[in-house]
């Protein structure tokens, strides 16, 4: 017997978990760095990994970049840019199908350096990966035994679930020169650094296209001869406008979709008057597609008895994706940050997580913490300071989602002292992914054996139950679909494993 073959492919999720992970290192600074006389931030960067699936385990690899920020034995900032790696061993059940799709986002959720000696220093950093894995369902069922193909009755469903898929683009370089100072001073690059702000997303066939910007924070300190080095710095900000292209396969007008952006390389080149930057931008998309795909949900026959296996499925089916904006602008007291009053503002970074998401009336909100380090200067000390602050962020949601996902970063940040209060501003950029999920009991095998009993009589009258339906009384007594039909004149447009089919009727003639 041919078997039935589904006209699309339904993707089954093998894995859905977070995974942490810790990376620790000893690190030493090249000679031509001052010693180490206090260490004030480490600011950690991953990018996204590459991946191997295999038949039960899964392993995820990629670069995770620090930017070690400290006050030298001169009383100067300095900046010293570390380098390591780190790999995620994630094992699932692939069962009898094979991995076509392998994702991981990765993110640091804590990072933690200790000073060993003038030049050493040991990171210790924790990851955060939120693993998915998915598998496509082979097209077509198990069968075993020898039937009339004209004796079998399938129960086809069509329903409409989520394709879900991931592409990550070719790097982007983006270059700008930059007067080191107008004013004529000599200027010393103490650290560099680059946040993607995707702004504009669309779907095209294949292809996510995309449009945004890179801010590029130049930490500069004036260097006068015969001077220390002046503790308080100054900025050069820039912003470097973008637009890409991501493949992804699966992509079409109408998808949901965001996009992710990581500054993977940033240099800057000092000459006498400018400073050359340049910056390589990957962008990662993560689109879902609502697909019709057809499936044999159950089989019989007329003819023959049989035994039947099925899978039962949770699948997704995508509500919305985007990207999207919002400013944090919060304060509080003082000694609250354990900041003392008269210092002053050397600089301020931020990170952010999502944390909880809820649904009411059409619309969703992510909630979550960011976390600030403040750097103070105060009798010849830059000290950092703590600062945790909690943030939402709302948009529209048609339906309730059973689960999501959001990749949260702060792009920009300021922090202010007014009074005896800290204040931070800063431009927060999300991007989410919603969806809720369908059942579907999908056909696994089956057996076909001895001839199927057949009736007594001429006809019988079934009498169904609140819980029958055309499909079930077909099967029950080994009777075509067609033919219960043409003896009740049942004409209906309902599911025939629906009671819908049947409704009304308070006996059948079989």
């Amino acid at each position: 017997m041919n078997s039935y073959r589904n006209t699309e492919g339904m993707q089954i999720p093998l894995c859905d978990k977070t995974v942490l992970c810790e990376v620790a290192g000893d690190f030493s600074l090249p000679d031509y760095q001052p010693e180490i006389k206090r260490l004030l931030r480490i600011r950690p960067c991953v990018l996204p990994p590459s991946h191997y699936a295999g038949a039960d385990n899964a392993e995820f690899s990629g670069t995770l970049d620090y930017y070690v920020l400290y006050m030298g034995n001169d009383g100067g900032l300095y900046c010293a840019p570390l380098h390591t790696e780190y790999a995620i061993s994630v094992p699932f059940d692939a069962g009898s199908g094979s991995v076509d799709l392998c994702m991981a986002d990765v993110e640091p959720e804590s990072v933690v350096g200790r000073v060993s000696a003038p030049r050493k220093l040991n990171v210790r950093c924790r990851l955060r990966a939120g693993v998915r894995i998915f598998s496509t369902l082979p097209q077509s069922e198990q069968t075993e035994g020898v039937v009339d193909p004209f004796s079998v009755e399938r129960l086809v469903c069509e329903q409409s679930f989520a394709r879900v898929d991931r592409g990550v683009g070719e790097v982007l370089r983006l270059g700008e020169d930059i007067l080191t100072d107008p004013h004529g001073r000599n200027m010393r690059l103490v650290c560099a650094e680059g946040q993607v702000h995707v702004q504009e997303i669309s779907a095209g066939t294949g292809v996510v296209n995309c449009r945004g910007e890179v801010e590029l924070k130049l930490m500069m300190s004036a260097e006068e001869p015969g001077s220390l080095p002046d503790p308080v710095p100054t900025y050069l900000v820039r912003k470097l406008p973008f637009s890409g292209s991501i493949e992804v396969a699966s992509a079409m007008p109408g998808s949901e979709c965001c996009v992710v952006g990581n500054c993977a390389e940033l240099s800057v080149a000092v000459e006498e008057t400018y400073m050359h930057a340049e910056v390589g931008v990957v962008l990662q998309a993560h689109v879902m597609t609502n697909t019709p795909v057809g499936y044999t949900k159950d089989i019989f026959s007329t003819k023959k008895a049989c035994e039947c296996t099925y899978d039962s499925y949770e699948l997704p089916r995508a509500i919305r994706a985007l990207n999207g904006n919002f400013t944090q602008s919060d304060s509080l007291p003082l000694a609250e940050a354990e900041i003392p009053a008269g210092c002053s503002i050397v600089d301020v970074c931020g990170s952010a997580e999502a944390e909880d998401m809820s649904w009411e009336r059409g619309r969703c909100t992510v909630s979550g913490n960011s976390h600030y380090i403040v750097l103070t200067h105060m009798d010849s000390e830059v000290t950092p300071h703590e600062i945790t602050l909690p943030w939402k962020y709302e948009f529209e949601c048609a339906r309730e989602p059973s689960d999501w996902r959001a990749r949260v970063q702060v792009l920009s940040c300021r922090a202010r002292v007014d009074g005896e209060r800290i204040g931070i501003d800063a431009e927060i950029a999300c991007a989410v992914e919603v969806w809720d999920t369908a059942p579907a009991q999908v056909l696994r095998s089956v057996s076909f054996g001895e001839a199927a009993a057949g009736k007594s009589g001429a006809f019988v009258v079934c009498y169904p139950s609140v819980g029958d339906s055309l499909w079930s009384v077909a099967k029950r007594y080994a009777t075509s679909m067609q033919a219960i039909r043409a003896a009740n004149g049942l004409d209906g447009d309902a599911p025939a494993d629906a009671h819908a089919s049947i409704e009304g009727c308070k006996y059948l003639i079989v």
